[in-house]
């Protein structure tokens, strides 16, 4: 196998051309940032016009799409789908709709342990087994994970190892990566240099190729010499095929085209200079300053998705992100979260990391603060 570039280009169309039946697909993204759009869209494109491929498993951790039409939402076609296994669902109501009236066999596991279940593939290791979803609805204790009746049991098992109780999320192979970075040099290497996040990329492509399947790579810009080695996120011996995306399928989120604040590192001036978006909403407005209130100084802080996102506008309104740290699961460290179809990105943050190494932190207890966003919540 040739590693270098002219070896690996191809059309879309010709990349879709390589995903059989019955296969399954793993798709990296945070809403749409990171989000292959291009190559889930041509994927449904295949579908309407052939048939092809069906019967898919999908898989993803982060949820992706816009609510409407993009990110997984291109999978919400009948027969396309057999089975997914997904870390959140709100945003392709489609998939949703699917799973509700039993036409796929649908998981809802956590974000962070399929993030970690790709590594687990990749290193041919039996799965996850942590302590993350004991006694609740991911436990098969209480169901584990199923989200209709027509959804077979046996992914996630309950364990004991020295004499504490552990839930054991099994790895299965996994033949189709569908990732994106920024640019793919000479020899078929990825950087993410202007992307919101870095995703799982890397777990995801190493997970399919010891699983014996093909990594499809969406880019923006081809680069006619070597990266710098430290730059790389995805090596070119890892990828299989590359495809250049229209500007149009690789907005950096489903909210901007590209915003440089989300891939620039904070300074002093940019903290100043930037402005926060006034939350016109009220109610939310008041219950997110009542959450700034209570951010311990110099905490590491997680915001969720909905109401909590607000937090980081009353923090910047105040004057107050340099006062603790804000995070995001999807791997963004400091700098001021964004909100709505931009969520997972953050303007100015001092770091971006893989969303698996954020939560390996997150669940061994790293936290000091954590706002989370609900429907409703019970006695």
């Amino acid at each position: 196998m040739s590693y270098g570039i002219d070896a690996k280009l191809c059309s879309l169309e010709n990349a879709i051309e390589r995903i059989e039946d019955g296969k399954t697909v793993a798709t990296s993204g945070f809403c749409g940032a990171g989000h292959p759009e291009a190559l889930t869209a041509a994927i449904e494109k295949s579908f309407l016009e052939t048939g092809k491929p069906q019967n898919l498993t999908l898989v993803y951790a982060a949820g992706q799409g816009d609510g409407q039409s993009r990110g997984l939402n291109h999978f919400q076609q009948e027969g396309m789908v057999k089975r997914t296994i997904g870390g959140h669902w709100r945003l392709a109501p489609g998939l949703g709709k699917l799973a509700a009236v039993g036409k796929i066999e649908a998981y809802n596991f956590p974000q962070g342990v399929i993030c970690q279940l790709f590594r687990d593939i990749a290193a041919g290791r039996p799965g996850c087994i942590t302590h993350v979803g004991l006694d609740t609805f991911v436990d098969p204790t209480h169901g584990g994970g199923r989200l209709n009746d027509i959804t077979p049991p046996g992914l996630v098992e309950r364990i004991t190892l020295g004499d504490r109780d552990w839930l054991w999320y099994k790895s299965f192979p996994i033949d189709v990566a569908l990732i994106r970075g920024t640019t793919a040099d000479i020899h078929g290497s990825i950087t993410v240099e202007k992307e919101a996040v870095c995703c799982e990329v890397l777990a995801i492509a190493q997970a399919v190729r010891n699983s014996g399947g093909i990594v499809i790579a969406q880019v923006q810009h081809l680069r006619d010499t070597p990266t710098p080695p430290h730059q790389v996120v995805v090596p070119g011996m890892l990828i299989d095929h590359i495809v250049v995306a229209d500007p149009e399928q690789h907005s950096q989120t489903f909210a901007e085209q590209f915003n440089p604040s989300y891939c620039n590192a904070p300074s002093p001036q940019t903290l100043a200079d930037a402005q926060a978006i006034p939350i016109d909403n009220i109610p939310r407005r008041l219950i997110a300053a009542r959450s700034c209130d209570e951010v311990p100084d110099n905490a590491i802080a997680n915001l969720g998705i909905g109401i909590p996102e607000g937090i980081a506008q009353i923090a910047q309104q105040r004057g107050d992100l340099e006062r603790f740290t804000l995070k995001l699961e999807s791997g963004a460290i400091g700098g001021s979260p964004a909100a709505g179809l931009a969520f997972g990105a953050t303007s100015n943050p001092q770091a971006i990391i893989e969303q698996t190494a954020q939560f390996d932190f997150y669940d061994g207890g790293g936290l000091d603060f954590a706002a989370l966003g609900a429907a409703q919540i019970d006695a």
